[in-house]
């Protein structure tokens, strides 16, 4: 039997919890403050609050680029060379990041 693994993008915010209890992985898209950039999860969810209180400006987000979902999926099936891969993402109307998976993927 194939495995399957679900995967999607730090935006649909699967909490930590969940993704570990289905074995969800999720690839980080990108948080953008101060003009520096910031994988989603790598920062506590306080420093954005404090940046919005400090300057009224909600954080901008970037997609995961094709470079970054190239090596997502390349680890995941490096570790599980049988499997099959169903990403659930952002629509294509909402995000650059469903494009860039396609892309990553041929």
């Amino acid at each position: 039997m194939t495995k399957i693994i679900l995967t999607t993008e730090s935006g649909a915010d699967i909490s930590k919890d969940i993704a570990e209890r289905f074995s969800i992985q999720v690839v980080p898209m990108h948080i953008i403050m101060d003009g520096k950039d910031y994988l989603d999860g790598s920062l506590p969810v306080e420093d954005i609050y404090d940046f919005y209180e400090r300057t009224k400006k909600i954080p901008s987000t970037t997609a995961t680029n094709i470079h970054e979902y190239e090596q997502f999926f390349a680890q995941i099936k490096a570790n599980n060379p049988q499997s099959v891969i169903v990403h659930i993402g952002y629509t294509s109307k909402a995000s650059s990041s469903f494009q860039n998976a396609i892309v990553a993927t041929e």
